[in-house]
Formats: C-alpha cells, structure tokens, sequence
C-alpha cells in the first residue's frame, strides 16, 4: 500500500500548494483510490507536481460534504470519467457554519451537477466493500461521552439550524498482514468513536491511522480525554494533520513520540 498526501493545509515543498482541506490518493493492489478532494482544484496543480495520474483514478470516496473535503470535485471529474464516486446519500444535504460569528453555507459544492458527468455515484448508508481488505465504514457509533459535542456546525431541519450529528461521515479501511489501516476525512463523529466502532466489527489491530482528528479548537480537556483513549488502543502509526491543528497534533506528538506525525502535502508512506 502507499498513500501520497495531495492536499492539506500546509505544503513544505517547492512547487506545492497548501489549502485547509484534505486528499489522499492511495494505492492498494490494482487500485487507485482518491479520497477526499480538497476545496479547489489545487487538487489537480498538486498532483501534476507530484507525478499522480489523476485519470487512472479507479475510485474517488467522499468522506462528508463539506467543501474542503468535496470541492475539488468537479476539477476531478473534467479529468476521469471512469472512476466511481461514492459518498452517504446524506452528503448532498446543505450544511451550515457559524465559526466566523455569521452564518455560512459549507456544504457539497456539486449538488446537482454532478449528473452532467459519466461517472458512476454510488450513494450508500451501510458499510461497503471494494473488496474483503478495501472497506468504508459508515454508521460510526456513538461510544464516547466527550466526542459529537460540536456546536457551530449545522444542518437545517423544518427551517431551523440544528446541530449536525454528521451522519453523512464515512471512512475508510485497508487491510495488510491482519492489521487494519484507517483513513479518516475529518472524524466529525470522534476519532475515538470512528476506531472503536471499526474494532467491533472486524476486531482486528491497528497499524496506521492517518487524516484530520478534528481536534483544533477544541477543550484542552477534549484533547486529554482523546490522548487518554489513545493510550488504550495498540497501533504502530499516526499520520495527522488538517483538521487535527498543530496545536492537537503537538499534544499527540509529546504523549507518543515517533509514532506520531504531522503529515504535510507531497508526502508518501508506504
């Protein structure tokens, strides 16, 4: 397996460009999975640097329907017709922001236009299977007590900003020699939530876990209780950045040391 970071906030490479959002392509076997699409089309300048075919893409997966994660969707799609898109049915729903002090619309930017483009959309609500060691994970389960606490994130329901519970989340799920590898978009649902909910159903270890911890911003008593529940889960690996901040990844990185790192733009693990 290797994964190549193509988007992220932070690009330490000349010739790269950084913006707050996410993207991994990754190669597992005969495939090539993108997921995630960042906000814009620096997606597409970032992989022409790195040498990243984009149109040999076979499946691009869509974590949640933010725009940082969504928006580079269409600069994908004028460039492969062939890969198959997959998402949550709910990820076409408007969702809404009030972390600048004003309410702003951060949803799916494709909404009803990407029925114009050849490609097959597969929209699922249970977890789903590219193959026996290539899952995505859908309903993560509510375990905690401290994660989903999110107040500045909305959905709108009978003409009302209400909380969203980010039903829409999914993440993936790569196998090697018995271990799991977890790839996350933004762990809106907690990233504590996400693994263990992924251990109930395969109960396998866990090498890597790579991808945005949403822990910027957040309780320095949010970010102790995550560290905590870390410490309770054998992995070898993490991989972190976007949404995690530096801040939550500093914390990460003085409690675990070298398995733990911050993953930049232009960087490959395999």
């Amino acid at each position: 397996m290797e994964i190549i970071t193509l988007v992220e906030n932070y690009a330490t490479k000349e010739g790269l460009k950084g913006e707050h959002g996410l993207s991994f392509l990754i190669k597992k076997d005969n495939y090539k999975i993108l997921f995630d699409t960042g906000q814009s089309g620096v997606l597409v300048e970032n992989a022409k640097k790195l040498g990243v075919k984009l149109e040999d893409v076979d499946y691009l997966i869509l974590s949640h329907g933010h725009y940082d994660h969504t928006g580079g969707l269409e600069s994908f799609l004028k460039i492969n017709s062939k890969a198959k898109v997959i998402l949550h049915q709910k990820s076409l729903e408007k969702r809404y922001s009030n972390s600048t002090g004003k309410i702003r619309e951060i949803g799916f930017r494709l909404e009803k236009g990407y029925k114009s483009y050849k490609n097959e959309f597969v929209f699922i609500e249970e977890d789903y299977k590219i193959n026996e060691d290539i899952k995505i994970v859908a309903n993560v389960e509510k375990i905690t007590d401290f994660e989903m606490n999110e107040k500045k994130l909305f959905v709108k329901k009978n003409n009302e900003y209400v909380q969203d519970e980010f039903l829409d989340e999914i993440n993936l799920v790569i196998t090697e020699k018995n271990k799991d590898n977890i790839i996350t978009g933004c762990s809106h649902r907690g990233i504590i939530n996400i693994i263990k909910t992924i251990q109930k159903r395969d109960e396998k270890e866990i090498n890597l876990i790579i991808g945005g911890f949403h822990l910027k911003g957040k309780s320095e008593e949010r970010v102790k209780k995550t560290i905590n529940e870390l410490k309770k889960i054998k992995f070898e690996r993490i991989e972190t950045n976007h949404c995690t901040g530096l801040d939550g990844y500093m914390e990460l990185k003085k409690e675990f040391g070298d398995k733990v790192n911050y993953n930049y733009v232009g960087m490959t693990i395999k």
